[in-house]
């Protein structure tokens, strides 16, 4: 057991395909290099601008060879996860070219693929049967499915993984009755508990990806009327959001949860990397690891 981690056992989806996946492999080395931990960094996702695409949209023009991508991170060892997570799928949009032409890199790359919509995971289906569905965040707040025990026992039945609302993270009562082994939790969410705007909020990012596609690039600032995002507004109140802390992340390891996702696809890549060390050394490897890591950020990001 390596006596530098937090929880020596756990499994990390971490944001960074398609954006800064070259940071997430360096800090795979050093931490192997440093203090040989070799198997909590599992899987990568990511999505770049295509319409199936309904998670944080990118506003950049960066080319990206989609299939070198894909075999870098192989080779890394790490597992692509493509996120096709657009709840407002139509059929027309299930023609699109782009989309389909990486949803066949992804099977050869042997990726997961992140949905939250029926048509177009029956799409997906129907040609591909044995592909690898983890259901989205995003489908489970737009069917209502928090709390639900019955509805998390039907994902169990249909897929491999679902990632958990992250107002159920601490229903311990809830979680018990779980199969843990197909239980994605989301460490760092930075929402409040019980955002009414959730839904919306998801809805209108799917939106703003098709603006982007269209190149009308068009913000409606649906956010501004939230007290959580942007995340400095936070600095005004004392409300807790829904990130984990390393106490209640030790709760729910002990439960026998180990998959875990670290969202930060457009966040600061400091903050990102701080939210994901935190989780995985312990207090004093952290804090002599961190500083350090953020000369490899500098130099990343005078690359970007």
């Amino acid at each position: 057991m390596n006596t530098y981690c937090n929880f020596p056992n756990i499994k990390l989806n971490v944001a960074g395909l398609f954006t800064h996946s070259d940071l997430i492999i360096t800090l795979k080395n050093l931490l192997y290099n440093k203090y040989k931990i070799s198997n909590i960094i599992t899987e990568i996702y990511g999505a770049p601008n295509i319409c199936w695409n309904g998670g944080r949209v990118i506003y950049k023009n960066k080319s990206i060879e989609i299939e070198k991508e894909l075999s870098k991170v192989i080779n890394a060892g790490l597992r692509p996860v493509i996120i096709f997570s657009n709840p407002i799928i139509t059929d027309e949009m299930l023609k699109d070219s782009d989309s389909n032409a990486l949803l066949k890199l992804g099977l050869k790359y042997n990726a997961k693929f992140i949905i939250s919509n029926d048509k177009l995971m029956n799409y997906i289906q129907a040609s591909y049967p044995n592909v690898d569905i983890k259901i989205s965040l995003i489908k489970v707040a737009l069917d209502n499915g928090l709390s639900n025990l019955n509805y998390y026992k039907q994902l169990e039945e249909s897929f491999n993984s679902y990632v958990i609302h992250p107002d159920d993270n601490l229903n311990f009562s809830l979680l018990k009755e779980l199969d843990n082994t197909k239980v994605e939790i989301l460490l760092n969410e930075r929402c409040s508990p019980n955002c009414p705007n959730r839904v919306n909020h998801y809805i209108n990012l799917s939106n703003e990806q098709a603006n982007l596609l269209s190149n009308s690039c068009i913000k409606n600032n649906f956010l501004d009327c939230c007290n959580f995002i942007p995340e400095i507004k936070q600095l005004t109140h004392n409300n807790k959001n829904i990130t984990l802390s390393l106490e209640e992340v030790k709760t729910l390891y002990n439960l026998g949860f180990n998959k875990f996702k670290i969202q930060g696809r457009t966040d600061n890549l400091y903050a990102f990397s701080f939210d994901l060390l935190k989780y995985i050394l312990k207090n004093e490897e952290f804090y002599n690891f961190y500083p350090l890591f953020c000369f490899y950020i500098d130099k990343y990001s005078k690359n970007l």
